[in-house]
């Protein structure tokens, strides 16, 4: 993975062996949060022991005292236990009680133990469970990167690929390729694959070729940002695809299918179904139920269901000339997205 300046700082930490016992990552690219986490299974997890040292929690199902227990148990064959705690929900609206016992930890956490908290956009700097956070674990704050990070960040990553990015290609690339780093990696590989890699110039015409820019995928970046709880930023990326051409009809019956697959996976997760299981029950491409599932982890199967009878609702309403698709669409997306 091809990591930002401030997150390959982090990495480049850990790579020297400088492991804390406790990170919290946070911020709206999973990207960046992944890159990091992916990095320090690889230095702390020994491959004889990770069924053992190793494990991720749910923090929307285990308790902070779950998580802690887990990380006060040392290691049973390894240097290091590692507990990643994805949808940490501790650092937004904590009570008061887990407030202090999470402050207890932090100031004398066992240091056998790696404990991530990830925590999604959503935090409050404001609670003594973010201050304390700061002050005695490794802070990394993994946020979305504006079109500039975003031009030098592929331009790095194609270098890294064995490409060169002609302006026009990036600039096309930029404006039409989303603002996930996910999708802009995928984007890249293609590229490589289609120019052989090495020393190979990309240039406009190469971009529009393969690149396909699919409405598909736009859809899933509006959809990282329903299940941060961002109305405002899943409301200008659905402008953003809007303002290309792409029919709002297009948009919603998409978005419709999306939901559906997602209430699928989150059906599987529910029924405690295995990750191979419900990636495969999914009928799409690995990388896509990958990508599927991970947002399905995010989201509680009421609130899907709930997000299904809305959309019924607004295909009614277009159908009976009760609603425009460009406001019923957009509407419906500051509803889905509403915290």
């Amino acid at each position: 993975m091809i990591l930002t300046k401030a997150a390959q700082m982090v990495v480049d930490e850990i790579e020297k062996g400088s492991i804390q016992p406790v990170y919290l990552l946070y911020g709206s690219e999973p990207y960046l949060v992944d890159g990091i986490t992916r990095r320090l299974v690889e230095k702390v997890v020994e491959p004889d022991s990770a069924d053992f040292d190793y494990e991720t929690v749910d923090g929307d199902t285990v308790s902070l005292e779950g998580v802690l227990s887990r990380a006060q148990t040392p290691p049973w064959m390894g240097k290091w236990k590692l507990v990643v705690v994805k949808r940490a929900p501790w650092f937004k609206s904590p009570t008061d009680a887990e407030q202090q016992v999470l402050e207890r930890y932090l100031n004398e956490p066992l240091m056998s133990t790696v404990l991530v908290f990830q925590a999604g956009a959503e935090v409050d700097k404001r609670k003594k469970s973010f201050k304390s956070a700061s002050k005695y674990s490794r802070l990394v704050e993994c946020l979305e990167l504006s079109e500039k990070e975003r031009g030098e960040w592929i331009n790095r990553a194609a270098r890294e690929m064995g490409m060169r990015m002609e302006a026009a290609a990036l600039n096309h690339l930029l404006h039409f390729g989303g603002k996930s780093l996910y999708g802009l990696e995928n984007e890249l590989l293609k590229l490589s694959c289609f120019s052989g890699g090495k020393s190979a110039t990309i240039g406009l015409n190469t971009v529009k070729d393969v690149s396909s820019f699919r409405v598909e995928d736009r859809v899933f970046d509006i959809m990282d940002a329903v299940v941060e709880g961002r109305p405002s930023l899943a409301l200008n990326r659905t402008r953003e695809v809007l303002g290309v051409g792409i029919p709002a009809t297009k948009v919603f019956y998409l978005l419709v299918r999306h939901y559906r697959i997602l209430h699928r996976a989150r059906l599987g997760l529910d029924s405690r179904l295995s990750e191979r299981e419900i990636t495969s029950s999914l009928e799409t491409a690995p990388q896509v139920a990958f990508k599927y599932l991970r947002q399905a982890e995010r989201l509680k199967t009421d609130s899907l269901s709930r997000g299904l009878r809305m959309m019924l609702d607004l295909d009614v309403d277009m159908k009976s000339g009760k609603d425009t698709p460009e406001n019923g669409l957009q509407l419906l997306i500051a509803a889905l997205a509403r915290p």
